[in-house]
Protein backbone atom coordinates (compact mmCIF):
# COMPACT_ATOMS: atom_id res chain seq x y z
CA UNK A 1 0.00 0.00 0.00
CA UNK A 2 1.45 3.00 -1.17
CA UNK A 3 0.16 6.44 0.31
CA UNK A 4 -0.16 9.01 -2.51
CA UNK A 5 -1.46 12.44 -0.91
CA UNK A 6 -3.36 13.79 1.38
CA UNK A 7 -5.17 16.74 2.71
CA UNK A 8 -5.99 18.47 5.70
CA UNK A 9 -8.63 21.25 7.07
CA UNK A 10 -9.85 22.97 9.65
CA UNK A 11 -11.40 25.77 11.57
CA UNK A 12 -9.89 28.76 13.21
CA UNK A 13 -12.13 28.81 16.76
CA UNK A 14 -9.74 26.38 17.82
CA UNK A 15 -10.44 22.73 16.88
CA UNK A 16 -8.68 19.77 15.35
CA UNK A 17 -7.77 19.85 11.82
CA UNK A 18 -10.19 17.34 10.38
CA UNK A 19 -7.38 14.93 7.90
CA UNK A 20 -8.17 13.19 4.35
CA UNK A 21 -6.26 10.17 3.43
CA UNK A 22 -6.01 8.96 -0.06
CA UNK A 23 -4.31 5.15 -0.46
CA UNK A 24 -3.79 4.07 -3.84
CA UNK A 25 -3.15 0.48 -4.36
CA UNK A 26 -3.21 -2.36 -6.99
CA UNK A 27 -6.88 -2.91 -7.74
CA UNK A 28 -7.54 0.99 -7.76
CA UNK A 29 -7.25 4.21 -5.80
CA UNK A 30 -9.31 4.01 -2.20
CA UNK A 31 -9.80 6.93 -0.20
CA UNK A 32 -9.86 6.98 3.66
CA UNK A 33 -10.82 9.98 5.23
CA UNK A 34 -10.30 10.36 9.18
CA UNK A 35 -11.32 12.97 11.00
CA UNK A 36 -10.50 14.26 14.10
CA UNK A 37 -11.73 16.98 16.09
CA UNK A 38 -11.68 18.01 19.87
CA UNK A 39 -13.43 20.98 21.50
CA UNK A 40 -10.63 23.48 22.64
CA UNK A 41 -10.57 25.12 26.73
CA UNK A 42 -12.25 28.19 27.41
CA UNK A 43 -9.49 30.61 29.18
CA UNK A 44 -11.15 31.54 32.52
CA UNK A 45 -12.16 34.72 33.48
CA UNK A 46 -10.03 37.31 35.63
CA UNK A 47 -13.08 39.11 36.81
CA UNK A 48 -13.30 39.81 41.00
CA UNK A 49 -16.50 41.09 41.88
CA UNK A 50 -15.74 41.90 45.17
CA UNK A 51 -13.01 44.32 43.93
CA UNK A 52 -14.90 47.20 43.22
CA UNK A 53 -18.13 46.53 45.51
CA UNK A 54 -15.13 46.99 48.41
CA UNK A 55 -13.80 50.12 46.73
CA UNK A 56 -16.62 51.55 46.84
CA UNK A 57 -17.72 50.71 50.17
CA UNK A 58 -14.29 52.21 51.63
CA UNK A 59 -14.61 55.09 49.35
CA UNK A 60 -15.51 57.98 51.61
CA UNK A 61 -14.72 61.09 49.72
CA UNK A 62 -16.44 62.28 46.32
CA UNK A 63 -12.72 62.36 45.02
CA UNK A 64 -12.18 58.68 45.85
CA UNK A 65 -15.77 57.66 44.76
CA UNK A 66 -14.67 59.57 41.25
CA UNK A 67 -11.38 57.20 40.88
CA UNK A 68 -13.18 54.22 41.77
CA UNK A 69 -16.11 55.03 39.22
CA UNK A 70 -13.34 55.36 36.63
CA UNK A 71 -11.89 51.96 37.55
CA UNK A 72 -15.51 50.19 37.08
CA UNK A 73 -15.92 51.60 33.53
CA UNK A 74 -12.64 50.59 32.75
CA UNK A 75 -13.30 46.85 34.29
CA UNK A 76 -16.69 47.02 31.55
CA UNK A 77 -14.44 48.23 28.77
CA UNK A 78 -12.21 45.25 29.27
CA UNK A 79 -15.00 42.78 29.96
CA UNK A 80 -17.14 43.95 26.42
CA UNK A 81 -14.04 43.65 24.84
CA UNK A 82 -13.81 40.15 25.49
CA UNK A 83 -16.82 39.44 24.21
CA UNK A 84 -17.25 37.61 20.95
CA UNK A 85 -13.48 36.44 21.20
CA UNK A 86 -14.53 33.21 21.94
CA UNK A 87 -11.67 32.46 24.40
CA UNK A 88 -14.67 33.22 27.25
CA UNK A 89 -17.59 31.14 28.63
CA UNK A 90 -20.25 33.49 26.98
CA UNK A 91 -22.81 33.11 30.16
CA UNK A 92 -20.22 33.65 32.46
CA UNK A 93 -18.90 36.48 30.56
CA UNK A 94 -22.25 38.15 30.73
CA UNK A 95 -22.62 37.96 34.03
CA UNK A 96 -19.78 39.65 34.77
CA UNK A 97 -20.41 42.47 31.60
CA UNK A 98 -24.20 42.88 33.71
CA UNK A 99 -22.42 43.26 37.26
CA UNK A 100 -19.63 45.56 35.85
CA UNK A 101 -21.91 47.58 34.82
CA UNK A 102 -23.79 47.90 38.13
CA UNK A 103 -21.08 48.43 39.92
CA UNK A 104 -20.41 51.61 37.66
CA UNK A 105 -23.51 52.85 38.73
CA UNK A 106 -23.01 52.62 42.16
CA UNK A 107 -19.91 53.83 41.83
CA UNK A 108 -21.10 56.80 40.31
CA UNK A 109 -24.07 57.03 42.91
CA UNK A 110 -21.78 57.10 45.42
CA UNK A 111 -19.70 60.21 44.01
CA UNK A 112 -22.65 62.20 43.70
CA UNK A 113 -23.79 61.47 47.35
CA UNK A 114 -20.75 62.02 48.83
CA UNK A 115 -20.76 65.40 46.79
CA UNK A 116 -24.03 66.29 47.92
CA UNK A 117 -22.76 65.70 51.61
CA UNK A 118 -19.80 67.28 51.26
CA UNK A 119 -21.70 70.79 49.42
CA UNK A 120 -24.04 70.03 52.51
CA UNK A 121 -21.17 70.13 55.21
CA UNK A 122 -19.81 73.31 54.06
CA UNK A 123 -23.03 75.24 53.91
CA UNK A 124 -23.84 73.91 56.65
CA UNK A 125 -19.92 74.55 58.60
CA UNK A 126 -20.25 78.37 56.78
CA UNK A 127 -23.75 79.06 58.42
CA UNK A 128 -22.68 78.17 61.82
CA UNK A 129 -19.58 80.26 61.44
CA UNK A 130 -21.25 83.07 60.35
CA UNK A 131 -23.89 82.59 63.57
CA UNK A 132 -20.94 82.20 65.61
CA UNK A 133 -19.63 85.92 64.32
CA UNK A 134 -22.84 87.29 64.89
CA UNK A 135 -23.27 85.55 68.51
CA UNK A 136 -19.55 86.79 69.03
CA UNK A 137 -20.58 90.42 67.73
CA UNK A 138 -23.34 90.52 70.17
CA UNK A 139 -21.89 89.55 73.36
CA UNK A 140 -19.31 92.42 72.36
CA UNK A 141 -21.91 95.22 72.03
CA UNK A 142 -24.12 93.85 74.76
CA UNK A 143 -21.01 93.84 76.79
CA UNK A 144 -20.04 97.79 75.49
CA UNK A 145 -23.64 98.27 76.05
CA UNK A 146 -22.94 97.40 79.59
CA UNK A 147 -20.14 99.00 80.31
CA UNK A 148 -21.61 102.27 79.40
CA UNK A 149 -24.48 101.87 81.15
CA UNK A 150 -22.12 100.75 84.30
CA UNK A 151 -20.10 104.06 83.62
CA UNK A 152 -23.08 105.79 83.56
CA UNK A 153 -24.61 104.48 86.63
CA UNK A 154 -20.93 105.13 88.17
CA UNK A 155 -20.95 108.96 87.33
CA UNK A 156 -24.45 109.06 88.29
CA UNK A 157 -23.69 107.59 91.70
CA UNK A 158 -20.49 110.03 91.85
CA UNK A 159 -22.96 112.99 91.57
CA UNK A 160 -25.21 111.66 93.77
CA UNK A 161 -22.58 111.12 96.28
CA UNK A 162 -21.17 114.56 95.54
CA UNK A 163 -24.85 116.31 95.91
CA UNK A 164 -25.27 114.67 99.05
CA UNK A 165 -21.87 115.94 100.93
CA UNK A 166 -22.89 119.07 99.47
CA UNK A 167 -26.26 119.25 101.23
CA UNK A 168 -24.76 117.58 104.17
CA UNK A 169 -22.26 120.45 104.55
CA UNK A 170 -24.91 123.02 103.82
CA UNK A 171 -27.15 121.37 106.62
CA UNK A 172 -24.39 121.47 109.24
CA UNK A 173 -23.35 125.04 108.57
CA UNK A 174 -27.50 125.63 108.34
CA UNK A 175 -27.86 124.23 111.66
CA UNK A 176 -24.71 125.61 113.45
CA UNK A 177 -25.96 129.44 112.25
CA UNK A 178 -29.28 128.44 113.00
CA UNK A 179 -28.15 126.57 117.16
CA UNK A 180 -26.25 129.98 117.47
CA UNK A 181 -28.65 132.44 116.65
CA UNK A 182 -30.88 130.36 119.02
CA UNK A 183 -28.60 130.52 121.90
CA UNK A 184 -28.20 134.09 120.70
CA UNK A 185 -31.62 134.91 121.43
CA UNK A 186 -32.27 132.80 124.39
CA UNK A 187 -29.13 135.06 125.99
CA UNK A 188 -30.71 138.38 124.78
CA UNK A 189 -34.11 137.41 126.43
CA UNK A 190 -32.46 136.74 129.63
CA UNK A 191 -30.72 139.73 129.35
CA UNK A 192 -33.65 141.93 128.59
CA UNK A 193 -35.66 139.73 131.34
CA UNK A 194 -33.00 141.01 133.72
CA UNK A 195 -33.51 144.48 132.66
CA UNK A 196 -37.03 144.32 133.17
CA UNK A 197 -36.87 143.22 136.23
CA UNK A 198 -34.35 145.72 137.43
CA UNK A 199 -36.81 148.35 135.85
CA UNK A 200 -39.22 147.43 138.02
CA UNK A 201 -37.49 147.02 140.90
CA UNK A 202 -37.03 151.12 140.19
CA UNK A 203 -40.20 151.64 140.40
CA UNK A 204 -40.37 150.39 143.57
CA UNK A 205 -40.87 153.16 146.62
CA UNK A 206 -37.40 151.57 148.24
CA UNK A 207 -35.48 152.80 145.50
CA UNK A 208 -32.39 154.94 147.08
CA UNK A 209 -32.81 157.97 144.80
CA UNK A 210 -34.88 159.62 141.83
CA UNK A 211 -31.41 160.88 140.18
CA UNK A 212 -30.00 157.76 140.62
CA UNK A 213 -33.42 155.93 139.35
CA UNK A 214 -32.94 158.24 136.20
CA UNK A 215 -29.49 157.38 135.39
CA UNK A 216 -30.31 153.62 135.49
CA UNK A 217 -33.66 154.18 133.26
CA UNK A 218 -30.94 155.87 130.94
CA UNK A 219 -28.63 152.97 131.41
CA UNK A 220 -31.42 150.32 130.54
CA UNK A 221 -32.68 151.84 127.98
CA UNK A 222 -29.26 152.23 126.59
CA UNK A 223 -29.32 148.66 126.64
CA UNK A 224 -32.70 147.78 125.21
CA UNK A 225 -31.65 149.20 122.54
CA UNK A 226 -28.55 147.73 122.29
CA UNK A 227 -30.50 144.29 122.64
CA UNK A 228 -33.02 145.39 120.32
CA UNK A 229 -29.84 146.10 117.97
CA UNK A 230 -28.91 142.44 117.98
CA UNK A 231 -32.03 140.98 117.49
CA UNK A 232 -32.40 142.65 114.37
CA UNK A 233 -28.96 141.63 113.44
CA UNK A 234 -29.88 138.13 114.31
CA UNK A 235 -32.82 138.61 111.85
CA UNK A 236 -31.30 139.80 109.53
CA UNK A 237 -28.38 136.62 109.73
CA UNK A 238 -31.75 134.30 109.41
CA UNK A 239 -32.91 136.04 106.64
CA UNK A 240 -29.16 135.67 104.52
CA UNK A 241 -29.01 131.87 105.88
CA UNK A 242 -32.02 130.80 104.23
CA UNK A 243 -31.08 133.17 100.91
CA UNK A 244 -27.94 131.01 100.72
CA UNK A 245 -30.00 127.62 101.28
CA UNK A 246 -32.31 128.49 98.57
CA UNK A 247 -29.46 129.37 96.26
CA UNK A 248 -27.30 126.26 96.73
CA UNK A 249 -30.86 124.37 96.94
CA UNK A 250 -30.72 125.28 93.20
CA UNK A 251 -27.68 125.45 92.06
CA UNK A 252 -27.82 121.41 92.83
CA UNK A 253 -30.98 120.87 90.81
CA UNK A 254 -29.44 122.08 88.15
CA UNK A 255 -26.68 120.20 88.54
CA UNK A 256 -28.48 116.80 88.68
CA UNK A 257 -30.64 118.18 85.70
CA UNK A 258 -27.44 118.46 83.35
CA UNK A 259 -26.26 115.15 84.78
CA UNK A 260 -29.58 113.68 83.79
CA UNK A 261 -28.98 115.45 80.19
CA UNK A 262 -25.86 113.70 79.90
CA UNK A 263 -26.95 110.56 79.60
CA UNK A 264 -28.53 109.73 83.15
CA UNK A 265 -31.63 108.58 83.86
CA UNK A 266 -34.64 111.11 85.35
CA UNK A 267 -35.40 108.92 88.35
CA UNK A 268 -31.78 109.30 90.06
CA UNK A 269 -32.01 112.90 89.48
CA UNK A 270 -35.33 112.91 90.86
CA UNK A 271 -34.00 110.59 93.86
CA UNK A 272 -31.49 113.58 94.64
CA UNK A 273 -33.63 116.67 94.52
CA UNK A 274 -36.17 114.49 96.70
CA UNK A 275 -33.40 113.82 99.88
CA UNK A 276 -32.47 117.64 99.44
CA UNK A 277 -35.88 118.73 100.08
CA UNK A 278 -36.34 116.20 103.04
CA UNK A 279 -32.79 116.88 104.43
CA UNK A 280 -33.76 120.80 104.07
Amino acid sequence: MKISSYTASGLATGTMPSMSLSVKGMNGTTKITQKSSSQNKKKKLNYNPREISSAILRANKSQSAGRVAVQAKSKLINLQKCKGTGQYDEGELNLAIAHAKRMVQCAKMKTQNLRQEERSKKRYEKEAKAELRQEKNEIKARVARKERNLEQKSNIEHMQRVQKQKSQKRELMRKKKFHRSQEQSKLNEADMNYLKQQLRGLREPYSASRSFSAGVAVDLSAEAMRLAEVQMEQQLAEAQIEQQIAQQMAVGMGEVATMAGNGGSAAPAASVTASIDVVI
